[in-house]
């Protein structure tokens, strides 16, 4: 198959989980003998790659400093360009489309890339395309400031009547719960692993060893940090000393550092900053368990699951994205979202009420099994080749009119958020 990969980020440039994934995909679908190109956006320090096209442009949402420096009405503007009108992006595709000549589309986080002109492009010329969901992207798409525009969302809904892999039940939910119908094609395929190491060279033991427990992700309150701190304080107050927390990830939230100090444990809290991913993965070789006291909103959850297959035992939040695929004290431990429950599934641990060796190579034989990535690409391969098989046989003339729709929906369409916005229709769409 000929298969064009649209993301708005990709390696060397990531924000998370979502890029390192649909990376992963693109080489595991190409090392089945297909054929794919990359379109995404031009960053810098992004050198070249063969059959990655860094054309599209990113309108700028993912700046934290301009997010907090901008007018309520200077952001609808930025969200109008991030995820419904670019003409520009839309030539773009059409200019791959003529030239690759792709069977299917494959899709993944298309924020920042007026997502909708992206889709209006392939609906019109009738191109299949399959939308991979790590996040919920559609409902970010129909949003502004976090609500949904549930008019906008109606309107639009024909755009979204495509083939969708979703990582989990819980972010199809999300979706769905801003009104957004998800289909008519929909399978759920849970994220992977790429290896699964030989054995562990030990296990923890009860009573003789500290117990290491590492965290990889940012830093914030969000993704639950400070459940952590306040956790192992309070195992502390139970006279459980021997517990030491790793964490690798960007301080987003300086207000922890505070948190650790007030809470006596800065000895056992200890913050390492960014790591790359590689060096990331060695480290669970060193660590007893993973513990990830993620939002509910989590879609999946890449680093619990690359933990794992190191052995290194997960203890999740029990309703994030991963726990629908794991099974509590088979496979993990999950515990509700609060410092206390977190304390208590860890001194379970200490105490020797749940033996880390039996889960630990439990798991990792069903990362092996089940969730290893050349299992899993044979249920992309399937998807993708139902697609594309009802490709149409399209002409550069139909692509071209196809852009000059979206043009024409460009410039009313930022009209209208001009007017909206108060600025008296001033905004200039166009390329």
């Amino acid at each position: 198959m000929r298969i064009l990969t649209i993301s708005n980020f990709f390696p060397p440039n990531v924000v998370g989980g979502y890029e390192l994934m649909c990376s992963q995909a693109v080489d595991a679908l190409r090392a089945r003998g297909h054929q794919l190109e990359v379109l995404t956006c031009g960053r810098e320090h992004a050198p070249a790659h063969p059959g990655v096209h860094r054309t599209l442009r990113l309108a700028d949402v993912y700046d934290g400093y301009v997010h907090g420096h901008s007018t309520p009405a200077m952001w609808r503007v930025r969200e109008a360009e991030a995820r419904l009108f670019s003409a520009h992006n839309a030539q773009v595709l059409g200019a791959r489309l003529s030239e690759f000549r792709p069977d299917v589309v494959y899709l993944w986080n298309l924020d920042g890339l007026a997502g909708l002109s992206l889709l209006a492009m392939l609906r019109q010329i009738r191109m299949p395309w399959v939308w991979h969901l790590g996040d919920c992207a559609p409902r970010v798409m129909m949003s502004s400031r976090g609500r949904v525009d549930s008019s906008m969302a109606a309107a639009c809904a024909p755009l979204f009547e495509g083939a969708f892999i979703a990582c989990s039940e819980g972010v199809v939910e999300e979706i769905r719960a801003g009104g957004i119908r998800v289909g008519p094609r929909l399978i759920h395929i849970p994220n992977w692993v790429i290896d699964v190491p030989g054995d562990r060279d030990r296990w923890f033991i009860p009573g003789r060893d500290t117990l290491r427990i590492v965290f990889a992700g940012h830093v914030t309150r969000e993704k639950g940090f400070g459940i952590l701190v306040e956790a192992i304080a309070e195992l502390d107050r139970r006279g459980h000393r021997n517990v030491r927390l790793d964490a690798y990830g960007a301080l987003l939230d300086p207000s922890i550092l505070g948190l650790i100090e007030q809470s006596g444990v800065a000895s056992q809290v200890i913050l390492h900053g960014w790591t790359d991913h590689g060096t990331l993965l060695d480290l669970y070789d060193d660590h007893d368990m993973f513990v990830f006291p993620t939002w509910p909103r989590e879609p999946f959850g890449v680093a619990p699951l690359e933990a794992a297959a190191h052995g290194c035992v997960p203890l999740i939040s029990a309703d994030c994205g991963i726990s629908e695929w794991l099974l509590d004290g088979v496979h993990c431990l999950k515990a509700m979202r609060t410092p206390v429950a977190f304390a208590d599934a860890l001194e379970r641990v200490l105490e020797g009420d749940v033996r880390l060796e039996d889960i630990g190579r439990r798991v990792r034989a069903v990362c092996a099994r089940d969730l290893h990535i050349d299992v899993v690409t044979s249920q992309l391969e399937t998807v993708l080749t139902e697609a594309a098989s009802c490709a149409p046989t399209y002409t550069d003339a139909a692509i071209g009119a196809a852009h000059r729709v979206v043009r024409v929906a460009e410039r009313i369409g930022m009209a209208m958020v001009a007017e909206r916005s108060g600025n008296g229709g001033s905004v200039q769409g166009g390329c």
